[in-house]
């Protein structure tokens, strides 16, 4: 007699996120291993919470991790790989703050995130975060740099739009999308503040840089251009 294979039942019930992030957390405090754990694999469960698209099939981001004071990387370098990996996946910030970041940080950086659990928001982390892990002198050198940068003659325009907010990202900023564009422009260099109407309004960087693309392109024609060689038949003014 033929032995009937029974289909395997689907769960339908969609889990609760939080909840399974807690009980992870709580194995990690027992000394358990959750390394193995796929954040692809909870980052498509946030997905069932509607945290926006997901990334491209051939679009590889890896899982940003930290290990505090003793890391080769850089603070700065794992905080940007981390918003990266943020924007990628469209991910909100509490759900950031809930179900990220608890695997993010690993061994000392583990050890201090417990102690200063909970931070009540995303922006308090990232403030506690910067204020333990990057010294006083980096972000000193970072915000020196923001205010007195000025684009270089051979600086791309929308190259320097991108480095201009990264480093508003980098020293925390809490300039106005407004304010942070009238700071760009005034350390564009001439050959392209020329081209920006003086009555654009432009209320972010995010315009800015599409703007600074149109103008690059106007830049480079213009640096290009060459005259007609003289010819017997040319015209002549009358």
């Amino acid at each position: 007699m033929r032995k009937v294979l029974e289909k395997p039942k689907v769960e339908t019930q969609i889990p609760f996120v939080g909840k399974k992030m807690i009980e992870n957390y709580r194995r990690a405090d027992l000394g358990e291993n959750v390394d193995g754990l796929k954040m692809d694999a909870e980052i498509e469960k946030l997905g069932k919470v509607d945290i926006g698209p997901r990334r491209l099939p051939h679009e590889k981001v890896e899982f940003p991790k930290f290990r505090g004071d003793k890391d080769r990387q850089s603070p700065l370098n794992f905080w940007h790989d981390l918003m990266r990996y943020k924007s990628t996946f469209q991910i909100s910030d509490s759900h950031m703050l809930a179900s990220v970041i608890p695997f993010a940080l690993i061994e000392d950086a583990k050890s201090w995130f417990d102690l200063k659990f909970p931070f009540g928001s995303f922006s308090n982390f990232q403030t506690a975060f910067f204020n333990s892990f990057v010294p006083l002198s980096m972000m000193h050198e970072l915000i020196r740099t923001l205010n007195t940068a000025r684009q270089r003659p051979d600086e791309k325009f929308p190259d320097f739009v991108m480095k201009m907010n990264k480093l508003f990202e980098l020293t925390n900023s809490e300039l106005s999308d407004i304010a942070k564009v009238d700071h760009v422009m005034n350390a564009l260099h001439p050959d392209y503040l020329i081209h920006i109407p003086v009555n654009a309004k432009i209320e972010s960087l995010s315009e800015l840089f599409d703007l600074s693309l149109q103008i690059s392109h106007r830049v480079f024609r213009s640096k290009n251009y060459k005259p007609s060689k003289r010819s017997d038949f040319a015209l002549t003014d009358y």
